[in-house]
């Protein structure tokens, strides 16, 4: 990792707590127990870039997306996406449903997306959920791929169908693991021996009041 590089990431960082919870959708303007750890010296932060269950019908995956040098100035969006096997034409994106939980919905480019689609605002370094809670892939009878991918604010839009598009449109996104045929019954390609690391000389930790008083 080049000096450029470590100087962009360092700031973000400080706060990757908070993106976490800007991904859930969590009300940030809630009062929150801030704890703040302060080093004297920069220290090596590291995270397994995927990590996923190995049981197809217990699905869960995780991920950490790293945003290439050339784009660290730019403003934007991050999706997900899954395409099954047996239905190469279409995928899913992955959205946030009434309860606050994650689903998935078939795209239609008829309908315009809105920020329910947003995975995470780009960022050198997001780690996303992407799988929370378990599924059974078993039920869709084939495999398929996951893809993640970001866009840019152009024109002045921020609106989170315009940044899909300008997505879709660069071809800026990427197959980071595939499911292999459920009659395997194994999970392929997520997990990872590739490391993400960062330096910090801070880490903050964000707790909601509610939490904070239980413990």
């Amino acid at each position: 990792m080049n000096t450029t590089m470590k100087k962009t990431i360092k700031p973000i960082f400080k706060g990757l707590s908070m993106v976490g919870l800007c991904m859930a959708f969590t009300p940030l303007s809630h009062a929150y127990l801030i704890e703040t750890i302060e080093y004297t010296q920069p220290k090596e932060l590291c995270f397994e870039q995927r990590a996923s269950s190995n049981d197809i019908s217990q699905f869960t995956l995780d991920y950490v997306f790293t945003l290439p040098e050339a784009d660290i100035d730019q403003e934007g969006r991050i999706f997900v996406a899954f395409v099954f096997d047996n239905e190469p034409d279409k995928f899913y994106l992955r959205f946030v449903q009434q309860d606050g939980s994650f689903g998935w919905r078939l795209y239609n480019p008829d309908v315009a997306l809105d920020d329910r689609f947003v995975a995470s605002n780009l960022a050198p370094v997001v780690p996303l959920k992407i799988v929370r809670n378990p599924i059974d892939l078993t039920e869709r009878g084939g495999g398929g791929n996951v893809f993640v991918g970001y866009g840019f604010k152009i024109h002045g839009s921020d609106t989170a169908n315009d940044i899909f598009q300008e997505m879709v449109s660069e071809a800026r996104y990427s197959v980071i693991g595939a499911v292999l045929e459920p009659s395997l019954e194994k999970v392929y390609g997520f997990s990872s021996p590739t490391t993400i690391c960062v330096e910090t000389t801070s880490v903050t930790k964000h707790t909601p009041l509610g939490i904070a008083d239980i413990n």
